[in-house]
């Protein structure tokens, strides 16, 4: 298992949802963290070629969603968002070969969700959203390069090891929707879409 946690903020969701991030450290030490910038997005776009893509999204949730699978593509290990709150050790909880996705609430419009992930390093799922992203017309971010494009991924291929933990309330909390149990590991108070 690759035991990295991966956020990418700017300096004000780095301030904004401080707490939060300190949580992923406190829970689970053995991880290693690694807070990104922006900046360190685009160096990961020029890496894979796709620096004139990077550069020509219009908001920092375009850059961020596709940073977020350059850089967990190259080193592999678990994307979480700023705005998500880790309440116990992730080191029960992934296969270290497969792909882990968890959906969104059913009242959304998409069903799985790129806030909170895990990923072995280079595995074939990543490298498919990262080469369809190139081309795609400019779009609200869901359709883009968020959710509803992961989904479009996951219906037009098929994968054999990519796990979908649908509605696991122990695993994944939305705010708007459930209670927090004892057993639930990761909050999403998804403030930054507010």
């Amino acid at each position: 298992m690759i035991k990295i946690i991966h956020q990418i903020a700017d300096i004000r969701y780095r301030e904004l949802f401080a707490k939060d991030i300190k949580t992923w450290k406190e829970h689970n030490p053995d991880w290693e963290f690694r807070l990104w910038t922006p900046e360190d997005c685009l160096k990961y776009a020029k890496y894979y070629n796709l620096d004139d893509v990077y550069l020509s999204y219009d908001n920092l949730t375009k850059k961020i969603n596709l940073g977020r699978y350059l850089i967990t593509h190259y080193w592999g290990g678990c994307f979480v968002d700023t705005d998500t709150r880790c309440l116990r050790s992730l080191n029960t909880l992934f296969d270290s070969d497969k792909v882990h996705l968890v959906t969104e609430p059913k009242h959304h419009h998409y069903y799985v969700m790129n806030g909170f992930y895990y990923t072995p390093k280079e595995h074939k799922f990543l490298q498919d959203i990262i080469l369809g992203v190139a081309g795609r017309p400019d779009q609200h971010s869901t359709v883009l390069n968020g959710p509803g494009y992961i989904n479009e991924i996951l219906k037009d291929n098929d994968y054999d090891d990519v796990i979908i933990h649908e509605d696991d309330n122990e695993l994944f909390v939305w705010s708007e929707i459930a209670f927090i149990t004892d057993k639930t590991i990761v909050f999403h108070h998804n403030q930054s879409c507010r």
